[in-house]
């Protein structure tokens, strides 16, 4: 395996701190892979570096972004769920399977061998939509213009639409409701 330098990791997720972190600190435990991203030395809040800081264990050294832990400011309100967010800025949702029936279709793969394909598209859809709360969340706030957002929006529509097994998704997407056409921009 390839060593990756630090720089090019980034990891995006919804809910990931409470599920995708532990898993993957799990397996690296388990398979024995450094997670430096993770335990690294780190500055912390008196001015010197330790790996104990609040601020390294609250943001990863700036690596990984729980979108549920942006939108709701770190739990300050409940968080809802990622198929609310993508259905409310013009995404399909779920669309075959969601989360709760993973596991049972996981089980039917030595008999069902679309079950796999399934998960697959599944997972992806999840990372999509995702990856277009993320880039709604930058908008909002203020991290992106509306034009920049409108470049990522479209780049990633494009490539949706474009990507394997996805065409059936990518048709039910709501390009206006995504790229925001309606928007009323403040004057400044």
């Amino acid at each position: 395996m390839k060593n990756l330098p630090d720089e090019s990791l980034r990891m995006v997720d919804w809910y990931g701190s409470r599920f995708d972190v532990p898993v993957l600190q799990t397996r690296a435990f388990r398979y024995g892979i450094p997670l430096t991203w993770l335990f690294g030395l780190q500055p912390d809040n008196r001015g010197g570096v330790s790996q104990w800081s609040k601020e390294y264990r609250d943001k990863y050294q700036g690596k990984h972004d729980d979108v549920s832990e942006l939108w709701t400011n770190r739990g300050s309100f409940p968080r809802p769920h990622l198929e609310s967010l993508a259905v409310l800025m013009g995404l399909p949702g779920k669309v075959e399977i969601d989360g709760s029936k993973v596991y049972e279709t996981w089980k039917t793969i030595p008999v069902n061998a679309e079950a796999a394909k399934s998960i697959d598209l599944y997972c992806m859809q999840d990372v999509i939509q995702t990856a277009f709360v993320f880039q709604r969340y930058h908008y909002l706030a203020g991290r992106l213009t509306l034009e920049k957002y409108r470049a990522a929006a479209t780049s990633l529509l494009n490539w949706t639409s474009e990507a394997p097994g996805q065409a059936a998704f990518a048709a039910k997407i709501d390009r206006a409701a995504v790229l925001i056409e309606d928007a009323v921009v403040p004057s400044t």
